[in-house]
């Protein structure tokens, strides 16, 4: 009996990728399960001067390994995205005066020509992510600038938070920024925002408060582990930012630092400098006009921050011991193999309809007339719905369909370039097109036509796309699909071992499942035992 299978799950492993390079330290420490704190190499090539730079970026790893943690500060050097850095590694990135300072949208260039490259915090959560890594310390984050509403200015580091599932531990937001309208981007990309403070003040670098207040605020690192490993049971996709006030001894000195801020905002506002310019001017401006005490303060809660990180990671360590294995990237010392967690793909084989929709509200008669209303396009179909909604909800969902060579199917593909088009084809028919008759907010009735365009449809769309169904986790079928290509699918699916889902569509296609698989006849029993495994709804 060919068995339709519901709701299975399986994790992709494979070799670690060739641009990853992952130190012995590291590698051990995320197959052993211990915790791990990830550190920028940007504040070294870039935020501080030699040798401070260098003095700066050592004793940070060892404040990390004092509370019980492996330091992996991340540089890309000859090619490779390297997480974990020797000595003599972090010599080279403090040294020298060619080192580009790399966002996420700079990795590919920076890798791809082996250049040296110095990571932000959008590149540092992203590549410590690829390696398994779920806690990262830095100074403060990028935000949104300043005159944003002139010069669209926002950092990368907001949106790696609102794709990167990896807490990020700093000093708030640098007060050089539009701090309350860096706060509400982050609540619309659904970030956590913890203040490790009794207070819920959003701190703002150099000063502790800021006067906008965060998420909420706690000083139980348990409580705040609790929140980031819900957070990952969810499969909620976003970081999360957990802000430490800058240390009291060094908050006298906010004062007169945020008086330079003020006044090196005005200089380069006047200047005209914009862009990836601006932080390292501002910074070393202030830095000019504070006789040096900002970067005594800016070293200061740098060094607080990376140890508040390393507790973090290890209460999260301790979670995990107690929880089922991870699902996130993990990196197998023996086999040197990294576990990536990859979006399940489902794919949909099914009908994609141009659907049209006449409302009216006039009292409607037989009798040839027009009558005032609306006529409304949208797309539609089963099949795209399905897929349509599963790439909504952050699924890798794929669609196996035919549209017309009209404007029909381009507007049906202009609308579904969220969903993998790949398996969409363009034949010699009318793209499927349905059209509802809506009277006073009751549809009367509808005409279909899909016939041509779907009896097309048979078993050749399986066999041509056949790498799509191998990599898949899920297939789901709508009753549109005619009986040949509908059993193609299903021997397909058996033999690569890939559950389906069915949807009838209606009563009348429920029958078509039948015609096209082998189905047993079941005892009463069995029925019943069909039942009992079923979830109750």
């Amino acid at each position: 009996m060919n068995v339709i299978k519901l709701f299975s799950r399986r994790l992709s492993t494979g070799p670690i990728p060739d641009f990853l390079k992952v130190s012995d330290e590291v590698t051990a420490a995320l197959h052993e399960n211990r915790a791990i704190v990830a550190l920028e190499s940007t504040i070294i090539a870039h935020g501080l001067p030699y040798p401070t730079n260098l003095e700066t970026g050592l004793e940070l790893e060892q404040i990390v390994r004092s509370e019980s943690a492996v330091p992996a500060t991340v540089a890309i050097m000859n090619g490779k995205v390297c997480v974990g850095l020797t000595e003599a590694e972090l010599s080279e990135i403090a040294e020298s005066k060619n080192v580009a300072k790399i966002s996420r949208r700079d990795m590919a260039r920076c890798v791809a020509n082996k250049a040296l490259g110095a990571t932000t915090v959008a590149s540092t959560m992203w590549a410590a992510h690829q390696a398994g890594i779920r806690v990262f310390a830095t100074g403060g984050i990028g935000g949104v600038h300043r005159y944003a509403q002139e010069t669209f200015d926002i950092s990368a580091d907001l949106q790696e938070l609102a794709a990167t599932p990896v807490t990020v531990v700093c000093a708030g937001v640098k007060s050089i920024l539009d701090i309350p309208k860096t706060l509400e981007y982050l609540e619309t990309h659904s970030v956590n925002t913890i203040v490790y403070s009794t207070k819920n003040d959003f701190p703002a670098f150099f000063a502790r408060e800021s006067g906008s207040k965060g998420q909420f605020s706690t000083m139980d690192l348990a409580e705040a582990a609790r929140i980031i490993e819900t957070s990952k049971s969810l499969g909620l996709p976003a970081g999360t930012i957990l802000a430490c006030p800058i240390p009291e001894e060094f908050a006298a000195k906010g004062k007169v630092i945020e008086e330079a801020i003020k006044q090196a905002l005005e200089e380069a506002r006047a200047q005209n400098i914009m862009g990836q310019a601006t932080t390292p001017f501002l910074l070393s401006r202030v830095k000019e006009l504070t006789g040096g005490e900002s970067l005594k303060s800016n070293v200061a809660l740098v060094k607080n921050n990376a140890k508040i990180a390393a507790k973090l990671a290890n209460h999260l360590v301790g979670r995990s011991k107690n929880s089922e294995p991870s699902q996130s990237p993990a990196i197998a010392a023996r086999k040197r193999e990294i576990q990536k967690p990859v979006r399940p793909k489902v794919v949909t084989i099914g009908a994609a309809i141009c659907d049209f929709e006449a409302i009216t509200s006039a009292d409607v008669k037989n009798d040839g007339g027009s009558y005032p209303g609306i006529v409304t396009q949208r797309p539609g179909g089963v099949g795209r719905n399905h897929a349509d909604v599963m790439a909504r909800l952050g699924l890798d969902s794929a669609l196996l369909t035919y549209v017309g060579n009209d404007e029909n199917g381009r507007f049906l593909r202009r609308t579904g370039q969220h969903i993998d088009l790949s398996g969409v084809k363009t034949v010699d028919a009318p793209t499927a097109t349905y059209c509802a008759i809506n009277m006073r907010g009751n549809v009367r009735f509808g005409i279909s036509c899909i016939e041509e365009i779907m009896g097309k449809m048979g078993p050749e769309i399986v066999h041509a796309n056949m790498d799509l169904l191998e990599e898949a986790d899920f297939l789901v079928i709508d009753g549109n699909t005619n009986v040949e290509t509908l059993k193609e699918a299903i021997e397909v699916a058996y033999r690569i071992n890939l559950p389906i889902w069915f949807e009838p569509t209606d009563i009348d296609k429920m029958q078509k499942l039948f015609k096209a698989g082998n189905i047993e006849k079941v005892s009463e029993r069995e029925i019943v035992g069909m039942a009992d495994f079923w979830p109750a709804t």
